[in-house]
């Protein structure tokens, strides 16, 4: 390439976001300490809180969810397992991070011992 990669503005990919966001807070987890890494983990978040969508209809199949095409006029809009799998696993590895803190390990833990 001849210059830096340009984003496509207002293009979310859900599912990229919650990988970013999961290995974010991973290298956060593991001891990383790069200044910027906490502003990508909560641009990250942000992101993911942007596009969390609520219609405007009452019982909407797409309501809580992250879509990119909702359609509201029908009960069918895009909405992937595997797009909704990597969010899940990038939030569920923030609140990991918010819990614990940089530098804990997930495997030192004993909840139920």
């Amino acid at each position: 390439m001849t210059s830096v990669p340009q984003p496509v503005p207002d293009d979310f990919t859900g599912h990229m976001t919650g990988l970013w966001l999961s290995g974010a807070c991973m290298a956060a987890m593991a001891g990383c300490e790069h200044p910027q890494l906490n502003t990508l983990i909560e641009a990250c978040v942000t992101e993911l809180q942007n596009n969390y969508v609520v219609t405007p209809v009452p019982g909407q199949p797409m309501n809580g969810c992250w879509s990119p095409a909702v359609r509201l006029g029908t009960d069918n809009g895009m909405f992937f397992g595997f797009w909704a799998g990597e969010i899940l696993r990038g939030l569920g590895m923030y609140i990991l991070l918010k819990q614990l803190g940089p530098g804990a390990s997930i495997f030192d833990r004993h909840p139920h011992a």
